[in-house]
């Protein structure tokens, strides 16, 4: 047998396997997966904070009347919740970690027993990594600079940034919270764009320095598609102190 027919069978096999295999889920359901990144990269204390949400469209038979319920590897966490006719989602509440894969359990529950009906991996995104501001600026100007941000081979190219006063804020542990409360931005929003070559991302903010010393956040987030239910999103914080050429 020639390599040219060895090779030929071997692909006609693969994708038999391939299609039984995609056969068999639908007979189960689809699914879609997203995860919200919160990251804070602040003075001597960086943390994340990644969750996950999962979409999951039934297309077996015999699920009517019946609940979903949904479990993630490591933990003994059941969730339990009326299977939607359109579309069940379900968000997990627990605080995860970045770039770190999860296998998540479905089962299918008609009385006191739930029995398995399917397994949904999914990965998280990683942070934004923020390069500039340093934790204290000196100089005339505010400049954000921040690597691109690459998950599952696709590259970000589109983000969004602002900047907000920080004025008590705890800069040695910083509340998550509170900074996804500040939604008076110093200035409007602005969407930045890259180029596939680019591998960091700059802007530069049109606040003046201040009078005194004066705590600032820098934000920086992946922009979501236009009508995505869920959309994996990643946004960094950068809590700084400016200070102003009178206090060097």
């Amino acid at each position: 047998m020639n390599v040219k027919k060895v090779f030929t069978l071997a692909l006609l096999g693969m994708l038999f396997i391939i299609g039984c295999d995609l056969i068999d889920q639908l007979k189960k359901g689809a699914y879609h997966t997203a995860s919200r990144i919160n990251s804070i990269q602040a003075i001597g204390s960086s943390k994340e904070f990644a969750f996950v949400d999962i979409e999951y469209i039934f297309t077996g038979t015999g699920v009517s009347g019946q609940k979903a319920v949904f479990g993630r590897s490591g933990s003994d966490k059941r969730d339990t919740m009326e299977i939607a006719v359109q579309s069940t989602v379900y968000y997990d509440t627990d605080t995860l970690s970045a770039d770190t894969d999860y296998t998540y359990t479905l089962w299918l529950l008609d009385g006191t027993e739930p029995e398995d009906y399917d397994e949904i991996p999914v990965k998280t995104m990683p942070i934004i990594e923020i390069i500039t501001p340093a934790d204290t600026l000196t100089g005339e100007t505010v400049e954000l600079k921040w690597n691109k941000l690459t998950y599952e081979g696709e590259d970000y190219l589109t983000y969004e940034v602002a900047i907000y006063d920080g004025s008590g804020l705890d800069l040695s542990n910083p509340d998550l919270e509170a900074l996804l409360a500040l939604t008076d931005p110093l200035e409007d929003p602005q969407e930045v764009t890259l180029t596939e070559s680019d591998t960091e991302g700059i802007h530069t903010y049109s606040i003046n320095p201040p009078a005194i010393l004066q705590v600032y956040v820098a934000k920086v987030t992946t922009k979501k598609g236009i009508g995505d239910k869920l959309a994996n999103k990643s946004t960094a914080f950068k809590p700084f102190v400016w200070a102003p050429l009178a206090f060097q």
